[in-house]
């Protein structure tokens, strides 16, 4: 996934002058769940994909990436982005999440059956990990 990061970061940069981490995890796996939708288990989600998404208070997450840059907290992330060609066929699902607000996006990420079904353990700070087929 953290091709996918730097190319998020990277177009987030370009697009907004910067974003912070919890946007860049909400785009993350909100435009990784509509390229996987739209694309199916293809040889860029199976290269891409990494087993790290949970479900936490604010939604679907991806738990390395959001480890990686919590440093920064609310503010922007000062790490340069990488556009990598090879994922320019995410470039618009990612345009897409960039345009939303982070409280629509957090919406979005907690709208799953299995997220209302775990409410009460995530809520006590429990995290579920959720398969590559519940995204």
């Amino acid at each position: 996934m953290q091709k996918l990061v730097e190319h998020i970061l990277y177009l987030g940069q370009k697009e907004n002058g910067s974003i912070n981490g919890l946007v860049l995890n909400k785009v993350l796996v909100l435009a990784f769940r509509d390229y996987l939708h739209e694309n199916g288990e293809n040889e860029v989600v199976q290269n891409l994909y990494d087993h790290g998404f949970e479900l936490w208070t604010y939604g679907l997450i991806h738990a390395e990436s959001y480890y990686k840059y919590k440093k920064f907290g609310r503010f922007f992330i000062r790490e340069k982005g990488v556009y990598h060609e090879e994922l320019s066929d995410i470039d618009p699902y990612i345009y897409k999440w960039l345009e939303f607000s982070l409280s629509d996006m957090i919406a979005e990420s907690q709208n799953y059956e299995l997220w209302r079904m775990n409410i009460e353990k995530i809520k006590i700070g429990e995290s579920i990990s959720i398969s590559l087929d519940f995204i």
